[in-house]
């Protein structure tokens, strides 16, 4: 029996939903008997997974293997090379036990130094975040850095083992490397839309005591600076008092100790100078129900993020939902929303512009775009498939 390992160690955000997506298409779909898939994953999934599908169903295709987190927590210590070189160690110690034919990197990046440098003996494929292509390059270090990152992929375009290097979402870059380096490695890989369900009978505005007039304002995700949180509330000062009561702004999601302080001081000095804005900031895991129910029942999606050079889950279930989304408009999350249509563009991510935004969302009808094409090209099943085709 032929074995493919699937690897992915981090719990967080796309990293369970994406390795959920791969599970539950092998249990509801008619595999290879002569395959057998490995999931070397963090020692939480199983819980995570119940909680968020079910109870975990064994399957004679599949095993899961966990690894504990003091584990996890030595492979990301160290600089960066010191980190590919870890998890490249550990990636084969367990295709040795597993005797892997064929390994699935479900966050190829850490690895890309340690594939540049070694060669293994089973075949490779993997997802690549944050590639070098939509990089800026207006300064020096920006203009380096792309350089670095060119040198690197071209590298490892050498590798003669990687049978796929995909890409979310971004045709126009698979394009572009595929024919700058003369090969066919890279893909284009839809980023899946799940299609969670919603809470039965749960009202955000009955709940929350919003009045109907009032929009809905939705930040979820992980609460990071690079997403833009901090701009957001800075935002609420920049609004003239007339907006101050037309609006509810939902923050949801995980923060780590140090975000969630900064963001619960600002939310705390816009009390302190009296500012008429309602707004609710939970610091939690989200269930998918719960976020799929206010992604249905908020007006619009605000996702002002820095990093936009790759793309992102939460236009998806925003899309999915049919709503208005506030966004950058450079790099592929703008290539995506001028698309979309049903966005406001935002030039450079500041308070200022933010502002403007909302104020432009909240005094404009935005219709719905109909996006049953994206949708039924984003499925989980489509993903599943095509990853696993190797």
């Amino acid at each position: 029996m032929k074995t493919t390992i699937i690897y992915d160690i981090e719990i967080s955000g796309h990293h369970l939903e994406y390795i959920s997506h791969l599970i539950n298409y092998i249990i509801n779909n008619n595999i290879d008997e002569e395959m057998k898939y490995v999931f070397v994953v963090h020692e939480n999934f199983k819980q995570q997974y119940n909680s968020l599908f079910g109870e975990f169903k064994e399957n004679k295709n599949l095993m899961i293997f966990e690894i504990s987190a003091l584990d996890i927590c030595h492979l990301f210590k160290g600089n960066v090379l010191k980190r590919s070189l870890n998890n490249y160690k550990f990636l084969i110690s367990k295709a040795k036990i597993f005797n892997a034919s064929f390994v699935i990197l479900l966050h190829f990046n850490v690895f890309m130094l340690s594939l540049i440098l070694f060669r293994n003996r089973f075949k490779i494929s993997g997802i690549l975040f944050h590639q070098f292509y939509r990089l800026e390059k207006n300064t020096i270090s920006q203009k380096l850095k792309y350089l670095r990152k060119h040198i690197q992929t071209k590298l490892l375009t050498l590798n003669n083992q990687i049978t796929d290097i995909y890409i979310l979402n971004d045709n126009s870059t698979v394009n572009s490397l595929n024919s700058k380096f003369r090969t066919d490695i890279f893909t284009m890989l839809p980023d899946p839309i799940p299609e969670w369900k919603i809470i039965d009978n749960y009202n955000i505005r009955k709940k929350y005591r919003i009045n109907n007039n009032k929009k809905i304002f939705l930040h979820t995700g992980s609460l990071e600076e690079r997403k833009g949180v901090f701009e957001i509330l800075n935002a609420m000062e920049c609004l003239e008092p007339k907006y101050h009561q037309e609006f509810v702004l939902f923050i949801l999601g995980k923060a780590d100790v140090y975000n969630d302080g900064i963001i619960n001081e600002k939310i705390k000095n816009l009390k302190i100078k009296n500012l008429k804005i309602e707004i609710i900031y939970k610091n939690e895991f989200i269930s998918n129900s719960l976020l799929k129910t206010f992604f249905d029942q908020c007006d619009c999606v605000l996702i002002p993020y820095k990093k936009i050079e790759s793309s992102s889950g939460i236009i998806g279930h925003a899309i999915f939902s049919g709503k208005t989304i506030i966004g950058p408009d450079n790099g592929l999350i703008g290539e995506i929303l001028r698309d979309y249509g049903n966005s406001v563009l935002l030039d450079e991510i500041t308070p200022e512009t933010i502002s403007i935004a909302i104020k432009q969302f909240l005094t404009n009808d935005f219709p719905i775009k109909n996006w049953e094409e994206y949708i039924l090209t984003h499925t989980p099943d489509l993903f599943a498939t095509i990853i696993l085709k190797g």
